[in-house]
C-alpha cells in the first residue's frame, strides 16, 4: 500500500465510509475477526458510489466490489429511503480502523490520521461531506462563495482539522458551531475556498461537478 493509495482510502473513510468489526465463530469455536469497509449512498449518488467502488478495487484487488440495494428507515419523519452500498473485508482495514476509531469505537479526527491524506483523498472527503455554497448578485451571477465541510464533530476535532489545512496546505478554515446537536463544522471564505478547490478539482468524480464550481 503506497502513500497515494492510503490517502485515497483515508479520505473515503473520513467521508461517508465506515469500518465495521465483524466476528465469526468457526465450528471449532474459535473466533475470527474481520474489518469490513462499507460505503453507502442514496439513488442520486449511485454513479458516484460505483466510481468509488472501482477505485477501491483498483487499490486492494480481488473481486470487483458489488453494489447492493437496501433501505434505510428514518425515525425523524417515519419514512423509508432506498440506499446502495458496497463492502469489502481486507487485512489493511484493521490498520485503518485502529487509526480512525480512537474514541470508544467512534470515528475520530486526529492529526495522525489527517496527515495520511493526499489531495486526492481530500477530494473524496469533500465530495462526501463538503458543499460549494454560492452567493449571487442582482444579476444572478456568483459573486462569492464558501466551501463547507460538514464534519459535525467536537470542537477539539474541528480545531485539529483547521490546523491541519493551515499547516499542510496553507488554507484557512473557520470553525462553525452547529447548535442543533452541539457539534462543529468548517467553512472558508471565497479566497480560501478557491485555494481548497484548486487542490481537489483534478479529481472530480462523474456527477459531482456541481461541488467544484468556479466563482464567476
Amino acid at each position: 500500500m503506497n502513500k497515494k493509495q492510503r490517502g485515497i482510502l483515508v479520505g473515503m473513510l473520513l467521508g461517508d465510509g465506515c469500518i465495521k468489526v465483524k466476528y465469526h465463530t468457526k465450528k471449532d469455536s474459535t473466533v475470527s475477526v474481520y474489518n469490513e469497509f462499507v460505503m453507502a449512498h442514496g439513488p442520486n449518488q449511485l454513479r458516484y458510489l460505483q466510481y468509488k467502488a472501482s477505485k477501491v478495487h483498483s487499490i486492494i484487488g480481488g473481486k470487483p466490489l458489488k453494489v447492493s440495494e437496501g433501505s434505510h428507515f428514518l425515525k425523524s419523519n417515519q419514512t423509508t429511503h432506498k440506499t446502495y452500498r458496497v463492502s469489502r473485508c481486507h487485512k489493511y482495514f484493521k490498520l485503518l480502523h485502529r487509526w480512525a476509531y480512537s474514541n470508544n469505537g467512534k470515528k475520530y479526527y486526529t492529526r495522525k490520521l489527517l496527515d495520511k491524506l493526499t489531495n486526492e483523498g481530500i477530494s473524496y472527503w469533500y465530495m462526501d461531506d463538503g458543499c460549494f455554497v454560492p452567493t449571487k448578485n442582482n444579476a444572478n451571477e456568483i459573486s462569492s462563495f464558501a466551501v463547507r465541510l460538514y464534519t459535525y464533530c467536537s470542537k477539539k476535532e474541528a480545531e485539529t482539522i483547521r490546523e491541519y489545512f493551515n499547516d499542510v496546505w496553507g488554507i484557512s478554515f473557520k470553525v462553525s458551531h452547529y447548535k442543533r446537536n452541539d457539534s462543529y463544522t468548517l467553512r472558508t471564505n471565497t479566497e480560501e475556498g478557491e485555494k481548497f478547490l484548486s487542490i481537489v478539482r483534478p479529481f472530480v468524480a462523474p456527477g459531482l461537478e456541481y461541488k467544484f464550481l468556479e466563482c464567476a
